[in-house]
């Protein structure tokens, strides 16, 4: 249905489809689109290549070896062909080969490895992709067209062609063939042309380009081959920001946006701009009728788990508590709230501590099930005080009754916490006692929004003689094998709860919390109703969408008809936030953008500024790599290393705390000793010295690599000309393409060779220390590689401490930072321990 949407000739509008969960799923619809495409636009394409993209004199590679021939002609049906090693370049040595052997030889500039006179290239094997598509490429870039442009990660679409197990195709042995198996693909240049990244080497167009900069939609060749071209993406934040260059594109090509359920409010913006916006139900896709899982695609797999509980109509229960004390705190919290300035922007910093100490300290007392402890009554004072030094600010900004209502919250935080002898149980507390105490732990688990409450609990049950329950985060939710039964608890903020409900996790969800907190997820779940038959559509919008007749879809089990003909208005006042949760908001950074004064003589630099979850920021030049942890959307988490430009809020990083060498290096040194990885590191840096003695520019390096197939972006070639801790090129190709481009005297083909396996074996000894740090972290910090952060996580190594951070927001573009500000973690005050 998402591949048939996004080929769909007849859909004239940009359209939106919400999913539970979109992991993976833009990459692979954008991966199968384009075989579609492919299969569309066979077979004029071999005629194209044949007629258009051979000319005498060019040279020509085996994609079945990769050497070197150059092309005559064609004459009485067979293709001439000359040598270009120097016995045929003196002799004009040349042969004749058939037709379809030459559709085994592309376009190159590659002038090595070469064939030698007698040598003859053999014919072609098709891919994978070709047994798929039902075509005879054999990976032939000189024959593709690129139709699809993926919005999003590089990085994440060659994961999610190598996770996919889609089996489309069976070889003429009857074994099935993975679909994606050497699957051309490449990105967006800064000419605004579709270039091949992978194979390295290859002239011609991907498949699937793919670009996280909307800008380079902009102005570019809108069209192949006189084609309609295709735009996907999952990526909705940044189809939000750049939604004018989106939606020009769309004028004249077909776009389809996969927006995550929790962002439907957002989405369903879009139709005011004339989109498609979609949100199919169980029934309607027939998910009852499928198995699951699908290997390999996370997002799918539960986007199907949570339509058929849908299907099944999932029900949710209630158990509420009262405390006279609390709901009234909630009312002056609510209060401070509304009196707040309704733009972030307008908060200076103590409005914004008085806005972070009252959310702060209403959670904190809505989280007890027991009287406080020392710990808790720190953290109380700290909240009050915070209050009480910002209260004549607070009047003198937001007047009188705003000041009166945080003397009433601290008065309201008083009485509730007196309330309660030592080790006495809190109402939620004897709540969610009694409940452990009727259910099973074998069919039920305890979500939070916050991982301070799970482990509260978790506490809290065991000291009372009802151990074993699983506890887990909103985060951790997709991380953990999926319970029957949920029992959530804690107050949640509207993004956790939205983290909860979508996708759907379990046949059953039980909601135990004080009467406000109950409330307030009844009037949630609502709006989640209402919204949800608002993005319904009926037999004709939902056919223009996806091309598919309406016998294709399945029908609604009461036999009622959809109601929605037209997208509906919200009710006034459906959709406003609560002056609560415009208080709490959602998990934002502590830190206001820093003044940072540059030193006498000091330089600046270009760097993009990034604010975590916490009281830290950073700033980072566009060519260093960082360590991240991959896989807190549903996927096993594993620490990896990104480009800064691949970097997204919700990203978990790993710096180090002190010290110049970053943490993989260091564990790799101690691996195989210092001095052999610096030998290593040195045998691995041939290529970047050929690059560096050139003192060419990046622009400059980029064309010339380009003239030889090794296409790579700006941002790319700058890591390579600044960064030291760069290991290489991403594969051997490059590293040849590289010597060829930029010889260097006394460099032998021998040594080029020793470079290529030196990077290779240095990348195996970083993945390996990467899956190290991954269990040392999951080790000692149990939970936080999958909770919710809040604030930096501290961890000891055996050569030092590193910080877990997660990016709270992140500039699109660079500014400049003093150089002694860049590529480190910086605090705004004391860090937490």
């Amino acid at each position: 249905m998402l591949v048939a949407a996004a080929v769909n000739p007849a859909l004239d509008a940009p359209a939106c489809i919400i999913l539970p969960d979109v992991e993976g799923v833009a990459e692979v619809v954008a991966a199968l689109a384009a075989l579609v495409a492919l299969k569309e636009d066979w077979p004029k394409l071999e005629d194209t290549f044949f007629q258009d993209v051979l000319r005498p004199g060019i040279r020509l590679r085996s994609l079945k070896d990769g050497k070197v021939i150059a092309f005559c002609g064609i004459r009485d049906g067979l293709a001439q062909l000359h040598y270009v090693d120097a016995e045929g370049s003196k002799t004009n040595a040349s042969l004749f080969v058939q037709k379809n052997v030459m559709l085994g030889l592309e376009p190159t500039q590659r002038k090595r490895p070469i064939f030698k006179s007698g040598e003859k290239p053999e014919a072609p094997l098709l891919t994978p992709f070709d047994a798929a598509a039902r075509t005879r490429t054999f990976g032939n870039t000189g024959m593709i067209r690129n139709r699809v442009i993926l919005l999003g990660q590089r990085q994440r679409f060659e994961e999610a062609l190598k996770e996919a197990a889609l089996i489309l195709a069976r070889d003429p042995k009857g074994r099935r063939v993975r679909a994606f198996g050497k699957f051309v693909w490449g990105y967006i240049d800064e000419a605004r042309r579709a270039v091949v990244t992978h194979p390295s080497g290859a002239m011609g167009e991907p498949l699937v380009a793919v670009t996280q900069d909307a800008l380079l939609l902009n102005g570019a060749d809108t069209k192949a081959n006189g084609r309609q071209r295709i735009l996907i993406s999952n990526r909705f934040e940044l189809v939000r920001r750049n939604l004018e260059i989106v939606q020009r594109f769309a004028e004249c090509n077909r776009v389809l946006v996969l927006a995550p359920a929790e962002r439907r409010e957002e989405a369903r913006k879009l139709r005011e701009s004339g989109w498609f916006v979609w949100e199919p139900r169980g029934w309607e896709l027939h998910v009852g009728d499928r198995g699951y899982p699908l290997h390999g695609l996370p997002g799918l797999s539960q986007s199907l788990r949570s339509l058929a509980v849908d299907l099944e109509e999932s029900t949710f229960t209630t158990l509420s508590v009262r405390s006279s004390e609390l709901h009234s705190a909630y009312e002056q919290v609510s209060a401070i709230g509304n009196a707040l300035p309704a733009e972030e922007a307008e908060l200076d910093q103590r409005l914004d501590e008085v806005r972070q100490a009252s959310s702060d300290l209403f959670f904190l007392l809505a989280s007890l099930l027991e009287a406080p402890d020392q710990n808790d009554r720190v953290r109380l004072g700290e909240c009050s005080a915070a209050l009480r030094r910002h209260r004549r600010h607070v009047e003198f900004c937001l007047g009188t009754a705003a000041a009166e209502r945080i003397d009433n919250l601290l008065q309201c935080a008083d009485a509730f916490v007196t309330e309660f002898g030592a080790g006495e149980k809190t109402p939620k507390g004897e709540a969610l006692l009694s409940f452990a105490g009727r259910v099973s732990l074998h069919t039920h688990a305890f979500v939070a929004d916050f991982g301070r409450d799970r482990e509260r609990l978790a506490s809290f049950l065991k000291a009372r003689g009802e151990p074993g329950f699983l506890t887990l985060t909103t985060q951790g939710l997709r991380e953990a094998r999926r319970p029957a039964r949920l029992v959530a608890f804690g107050l949640m903020r509207r993004d956790g709860f939205a983290r909860l409900i979508d996708p759907w996790p379990a046949r059953e969800i039980v909601f135990v919390g004080y009467d406000f907190e109950i409330e307030k997820y009844e009037k949630r779940l609502r709006l989640r109703a209402r919204l949800r038959d608002r993005l319904g559509l009926n037999d004709g919008p939902r056919s223009r969408v996806t091309g598919l007749s309406s016998g294709e879809f399945g029908q609604h089990k009461s036999n009622g008809t959809w109601p929605i003909e037209e997208p509906e208005r919200a009710t006034e006042g459906d959709d406003a936030i609560s002056g609560f949760d415009r208080l709490v908001g959602t998990r934002r950074t502590k830190v206001h953008r820093p003044l940072v004064h540059r030193k006498v003589g000091e330089a600046a630099i270009q760097a993009r500024y990034m604010t975590f979850c916490g009281t830290s920021w950073a700033a980072f030049t566009e060519e260093h790599e960082v360590l991240a942890v991959r896989g807190a959307g549903g996927t096993r988490s594993t620490v990896v290393e990104l480009e800064v430009p691949d970097l997204a809020a919700g990203n978990r990083l790993i710096i180090r705390e002190s010290g110049d060498k970053d943490v993989i290096r260091e564990m790799a040194e101690r691996d195989i000793g210092e001095r052999e990885y610096i030998a290593l590191r040195d045998r691995a840096a041939l290529w970047k010295r050929a690059i560096r003695r050139t003192n060419l520019d990046a622009h400059e390096i980029a064309a010339k690599l380009a003239t030889v197939g090794v296409n790579r972006s700006l941002a790319t070639i700058r890591g390579w000309l600044k960064s030291e801790s760069r290991i290489g090129p991403r594969s051997k190709a490059d590293v040849l393409g590289i010597a060829e481009t930029f010889s260097m005297e006394g460099a032998s083909e021998r040594r080029w060779e020793d470079c290529a396996e030196a990077i290779a074996e240095v990348r195996g000894l970083h993945l390996s220390a990467g899956a190290k740090l991954t269990h040392i972290l999951a080790t000692q910090c149990e939970n936080v590689l999958v909770d919710a952060a809040e604030h930096e996580q501290r961890v000891e190594l055996d050569f030092g401490a590193v910080w877990i951070v997660e990016i709270a927001e992140i500039d699109e573009g660079l500014t400049e930072w003093p150089i002694s500000s860049v590529n480190r973690l910086n605090w705004i005050e004391r860090p937490l321990s």
